[in-house]
């Protein structure tokens, strides 16, 4: 008879648990947002669907869309999975790219051409940390 509070008890922890773990997990659009840099670019992800870039000639500003989706392992075909409309000094600019995790702090950006061919400029960005001076002053603004 009392084994059977206990069975309540541990089925009503398990079930907290599962709802803590759920509400835990990013998506793969959460995980975009923040400030991703390497030696030539940094660009700021804001979870409005904006985003400034900052290259070593230019700084950038637009609009992004992200999809989330992964490409299948089987295919070697691109598929372009993040849209960035950029506008510069100069002109705007759409471009299309594959977008993959690498890891917990690392993503690659694959240009893919009109074909869903890749297209030269692939780069790695690590994501810059809570502490980041330069990501706490992007996001003020």
């Amino acid at each position: 008879m009392t084994s059977q509070p206990n069975r309540r008890l541990f089925a009503s922890l398990l079930c907290l648990l599962a709802v803590t773990c759920c509400s835990c997990m990013e998506t793969p659009q959460e995980r975009l947002i923040g400030r991703w840099f390497n030696s030539q670019n940094s660009i700021r992800f804001k979870d409005d669907g904006t985003l400034v870039w900052n290259a070593r000639t230019r700084r950038a500003y637009g609009r992004y869309w992200y999809t989330g989706e992964a490409r299948a392992t089987a295919t070697n075909q691109s598929q372009p999975n993040l849209t960035l409309q950029l506008v510069t000094a100069e002109n705007e600019i759409v471009s299309k790219y594959e977008l993959q995790f690498l890891g917990g702090d690392k993503l690659r950006l694959q240009p893919v051409d009109r074909n869903n061919q890749a297209a030269g400029g692939l780069f790695v960005l690590t994501k810059a940390g809570p502490d980041d001076t330069l990501t706490n002053e992007l996001a003020s603004r």
